[in-house]
């Protein structure tokens, strides 16, 4: 998967949120902390048995929790088309 470099990411204070530079997508993604992470990683070009290793070792969760929130995550994002294949 690759990251569309057509979405910006965009931290302030309270939250991060994808932006579509193109317009393509009408509206933005929020993200919460893990999610922003995640999506970083992305954005880096780790794979998602990379970013499940490195989300492992910065947090306490199962690795069936974290393959399912990455799962969704990724397949939300290649719905807006943020990543594509």
């Amino acid at each position: 998967m690759t990251y569309n470099k057509n979405f910006i990411i965009h931290n302030n204070s309270d939250e991060t949120v994808l932006v579509d530079l193109k317009g393509e997508f009408h509206g933005i993604v929020r993200l919460n902390q893990v999610g922003a992470e995640m999506v970083e990683l992305l954005s880096d070009g780790k794979t998602s048995e990379d970013i499940v290793d490195i989300m492992l070792s910065r947090y306490d969760v199962d690795r069936t929790v974290l393959e399912g929130d990455l799962n969704r995550l990724v397949s939300e994002l290649l719905r807006v088309g943020a990543l594509y294949e």
